[in-house]
């Protein structure tokens, strides 16, 4: 695989150092480029937004090679993405947020793909590109954007069909561990009413983890997706965009590794011989599974998702319609003693489709009173079925009596769940002076979940398969509902031109359920498992405030912006993984406060520096204990520097630091993992015509850090913790047209 890594990327710089090319015309700009962002479902500028939105452009995530969510973690700062074992992602943003763990739980960090929301955290792992720009939207968000966003959310904007011809196409590879990759994009107008764009991407990168039991380097990722897009311009006044796309994203292994052999350094523990516990680039696990894929973990997901847009202009105002679905098919099999032991498994199956109608007017924001108003729809269903093997036989050890009836005895759990909800939603903006504007807005959710489950167990009975994780016949749960009234108020002032305070307070939340990954012990008043008691999980409410400016000072050449923020939670839902092998749920309360600043400084018209940093105190009240995957401090520092050279070329060059403090991996302030600095570099060589060849390296200096950490599922191992990416080093070739 790195052989041909190597030849591929000899091959793009031989011809990219025999094209003769010619120098693009034009001055650099030496002030501030306005950025669009809708955040706020209108298009607005960056600097006009009373909200704290972090914007990663194309040419970042190009330049990069960022085409994950997960990798996005790596730009943004108090933005972590942990990456479970499981493949269900934990995502929080200024500390916190929903920890991986039950599918079932809704996000409170809600997903958009071109304005559709994704009703599953699954779909969260969708391929990135062709995409003009990635939005982070900090705070609560539910009265305009709704659904799940009330600690914040992540807005996919694509690459929409323009009226003339053109596009890109790319290809290189990964120099370091091995891969190869080939991207594009073209555009075509059909006719004067309408044209459409065309993009693809296809990556295979093998893994920065050496597996010595199965001699593979994990995890190996082959990721693929395309989009098609067509735009109807019918008249002045009606815009229609119909896209498509399908996305395939495959893993084979994990990084998650033994890091504390625990009672196994004894010698206890029957199986073969677990291997090193450093916290390294090698790991030792196998499986027989015929699950999974030679002895590693398997894991697959094929998102399919049309959109329908249609905006019409009614002069002053105009009326957009959404209309989307998706829906996925989910394979999930790993090795769950994370070992050599040919002993517990997980094995997961999944379906889900969702359906969805926006319908909003929103006037041309031109005036003393703007509004927006909608209405909106969803509708998912979600099917699971999870075969949980564990074979551990001699835990406790001999002789005690208890030996072999703990983590050994296997059940089958299938879970179904419906959702539907609606909701009515405005916000009126009014400018009394040319210098403030106040907003206001609210939303009325109505939510209901229908809830079918139960459990087998499965081959040898004992206490495990029998009291612990106790079987329950296959029932309808009471369904669970939520009526939600969200809101949100801001003022904002101009204090001079370029110069904007504001401040802001909001409210939301997201409903309840019930968790498929939950431990339900036998209860003697039914004499089974009661998931209806013990699986259930209360709704979750946020209120935040938000205090800061923006503003752009001498003659645009330093943009900064600073943000002090106060979010209290109440019943945050969470999920931990106990050292006595159950998955227990809670709703607590929460609070995360803090500062965030970001700064844009444009020394000369070829020299950049940019950074930004957050401080966030983020905690359970009730005890006072940090959340999981929650650093107190995180920075990003750039430095970006571009020019055109002789011989008509132009050079980009560009290095930047991310730094994180030390956080806990698991709840209670369990498995702390300490600071984690990375540094990348990027280098870009492009022609007047076109032509260019580029090159990124992430983590260049292979620090170590723990992406995700837990409790030993096989009870001899003390835990194991999951290498976050070590050093990656990409060249390609491609060319615009």
């Amino acid at each position: 695989m790195r052989e041909k890594a190597y030849l591929l990327c000899t091959a793009a710089l031989a011809m990219t150092m025999q094209y003769q090319a010619h120098a693009q015309t034009g001055d650099y700009g030496s002030t501030a480029q306005e950025i669009i962002v809708t955040a706020q479902k209108r298009a607005q500028s960056l600097q006009d937004v009373p909200l704290s939105v972090d914007v990663v452009g194309s040419e970042a995530l190009q330049t990069r090679q960022t085409d994950t969510m997960s990798k996005l973690a790596t730009v943004v700062p108090s933005f972590e993405f942990a990456r479970a074992p499981s493949d269900i992602p934990g995502i929080t943003f200024r500390g916190i947020g929903t920890q991986s763990g039950n599918v079932a739980f809704d996000n409170s960090i809600g997903m958009f793909v071109d304005g559709a929301f994704m009703g599953n955290v699954r779909l969260y792992g969708q391929t990135l590109f062709d995409t003009a720009r990635v939005e982070l939207i900090k705070g609560t968000q539910s009265t305009l954007l709704g659904k799940n966003t009330s600690l914040g959310a992540l807005s996919v904007v694509n690459n929409q069909p323009k009226d003339e011809f053109g596009g890109r196409a790319e290809v290189g590879g990964e120099l370091q561990n091995g891969g190869y990759m080939a991207d594009g994009a073209i555009n075509i107008p059909v006719s004067d009413v309408m044209s459409v764009r065309i993009a693809g991407r296809y990556v295979h990168d093998d893994g920065w983890v050496e597996n010595v039991t199965t001699n593979r380097h994990v995890p190996q990722d082959t990721n693929w997706g395309i989009r098609a897009i067509a735009r109807f311009q019918m008249n002045d006044a009606t815009e229609i965009l119909l896209s498509y796309q399908h996305t395939d994203n495959k893993r084979v292994g994990s990084a998650t590794q033994i890091t504390d052999p625990g009672l196994s350094a004894l010698g206890l523990g029957a199986g073969p011989a677990l291997g090193e516990s450093n916290f390294d680039d090698t790991k030792a696990s196998y499986s027989s599974s015929p699950e999974l894929h030679g002895g590693d973990d398997y894991y697959r997901t094929k998102v399919d998702l049309p959109v329908l847009t249609v905006n019409i202009d009614l002069g002053s105002a105009t009326l957009t319609s959404i209309t989307s679905a998706a829906w996925f098919s989910n394979v999930n099999n790993a090795d769950f003693d994370f070992d050599n032991k040919d002993a517990n498994l997980f094995l997961r199956a999944e379906d889900y489709e969702q359906y969805s109608q926006e319908l909003r007017i929103a006037s041309d924001g031109n005036n003393r009173l703007d509004y927006i108003a909608g209405v909106y729809y969803f509708y998912s269903k979600w099917d699971q079925v999870q075969r949980n093997i564990y074979g551990i036989p001699d835990f406790p050890p001999p002789p005690d009596p208890l030996s072999g009836q703990l983590f050994n005895g296997s059940f089958t759990n299938t879970f179904n769940q419906k959702t539907d909800a609606y909701s009515v939603f405005g916000q009126l903006s009014w400018k009394p002076t040319d210098a403030l504007t106040i907003n206001i807005g609210g939303r009325y959710t109505h939510e209901r979940k229908r809830v079918n489950f139960g459990r087998e167990a499965v081959g040898t009975l004992t206490l495990w398969n029998t009291v612990i994780q106790a079987p329950f016949p296959y029932q309808a749960l009471k369904p669970a509902k939520d009526s939600l009234f969200s809101g949100s108020l801001s003022a904002q002032y101009e204090l001079r031109h370029n110069l904007m305070a504001y401040a802001s307070v909001s409210r939301g939340g997201k409903a309840g359920g019930y968790g498929e990954f939950n431990t339900i012990p036998f209860d003697p008043a039914v004499g089974a498992g009661n998931p209806q008691q013990d699986a259930i999980v209360g709704n979750e409410r946020a209120t935040a405030w938000e205090l800061g400016f923006k503003g752009d000072f001498f003659d645009r050449l330093l943009t900064l912006n600073v943000a002090g923020f106060w979010t209290d939670v109440y019943g945050l839902q969470q999920l931990v993984f106990t050292p006595a092998g159950l998955f227990v749920s809670s709703n607590d309360r929460a609070r995360s406060r803090g500062v965030e600043t970001s700064y844009t400084l444009r020394l000369t018209p070829a020299l950049t520096l940019s950074g930004s940093a957050t401080y966030a105190d983020a905690n359970q009240l009730r005890p006072k204990l940090r959340l999981a995957q929650s650093p107190r401090f995180s920075a990003t520092s750039r430095v970006d520097w571009r020019n055109y050279l002789t011989g008509d070329l132009e050079l980009s060059l560009g290095a930047g630091v991310k730094y994180r403090s030390g956080k806990y991996n698991q709840l209670g302030e369990a498995l702390w993992t300490g600071k984690y600095t990375t540094l990348a570099l990027n280098a870009r060589l492009e022609s007047q015509h076109g032509l260019f060849l580029n090159a990124s390296a992430e983590n260049v200096t292979n620090s170590k850090g723990a992406d995700f950490g837990f409790p030993g599922p096989d009870p001899f191992v003390g835990t194991f913790e999951t290498m976050a990416p070590l050093r990656t080093i990409r060249v390609s070739v491609g060319m615009n047209f």
